[in-house]
């Protein structure tokens, strides 16, 4: 019987936590800091799986904590709004290439933030080029030095 508990444990966290991961990155091109989600998915299924009488309300309060920590770590801009908003800024015919991502050097301890920043190679149409950085939070871009 305990295996069967354990086993429904991870099945249900399995089905919250893959969704986030797809749409990480499918959509914010794996910037989103899902470490929290995910650590309070498993901790929430755990602890209502050792509760005994699990309510309606208990139920409602764990989606809330889990749908709060979603909705606080996800970036304000998605992948194609930054490109959508690059263009925008820039004015000019320009052609993005997406690159890896770029880590963002934080003075403090931000665990809701992206720790990381789209990046682009930006060819312009008279032929120079260039790497820009986009900040997912804040929709800030600048090119990178070096």
């Amino acid at each position: 019987m305990k295996n069967k508990s354990i086993l429904f444990g991870i099945t249900v966290s399995l089905m919250l936590i893959i969704p986030i991961w797809v749409v990480d990155y499918f959509v914010y091109n794996s910037i989103m800091n899902t470490i929290i989600p995910v650590s309070l998915i498993f901790g929430t299924v755990v602890a209502l799986r050792h509760t005994e009488s699990v309510t309606w309300y208990r139920r409602l309060l764990a989606l809330a904590i889990i749908g709060g920590a979603i909705y606080f770590v996800i970036p304000t801009y998605t992948i194609s709004e930054a490109e959508v908003a690059i263009h925008q800024s820039l004015q000019e015919d320009v052609t993005l290439f997406q690159l890896d991502n770029t880590p963002m050097e934080r003075d403090g301890f931000d665990p809701l933030s992206p720790k990381l920043f789209y990046t682009f190679r930006v060819i312009e149409s008279k032929g120079s080029e260039y790497i820009l950085m986009f900040n997912p939070d804040s929709g800030e871009s600048f090119k990178k030095s070096g």
